[in-house]
């Protein structure tokens, strides 16, 4: 499966401190939202609006990552991937990131907002 998903936001603004402990900032809330309309937006209506029981994926995973960045300021690859697998798991592509054993992240090309084109397959 490939989907292309928007750009996440930086892991430091990924989570914030409360009085009850850490919970995702308004940021990431929008971009769980994000995702999910994205993947509306692609043809799987059915994981995004948890149509589909369980997790998509059940099986170890190999899954490729290509980030198109939204300008060229500097930037860490690897801060890319919490936000990014948090918010496949969370529309139900699977489980957690636990099932990811092979996990590579490319950069490609500066694309107007920024995107993630996301393959994701079982390891047999």
């Amino acid at each position: 499966m490939t989907l292309t998903l928007p750009w996440p936001p930086s892991v430091n603004h990924y989570w914030i401190r409360t009085r009850r402990g850490m919970t995702r900032s308004d940021a990431a809330k929008n971009y769980l939202h994000a995702v999910s309309a994205s993947l509306i937006d692609q043809g799987h209506k059915d994981i995004a609006i948890g149509l589909k029981r369980g997790p998509y994926y059940t099986e170890r995973l190999r899954v490729t990552v290509i980030a198109n960045p939204p300008n060229r300021i500097r930037r860490d690859l690897d801060n890319l991937g919490k936000a990014a697998c948090d918010a496949m798991a969370h529309v139900g592509l699977y489980r957690d990131d636990s099932q990811i054993d092979d996990w590579r992240v490319i950069r490609g090309e500066v694309v107007k907002g920024g995107e993630l084109i996301v393959t994701m397959e079982p390891i047999t």
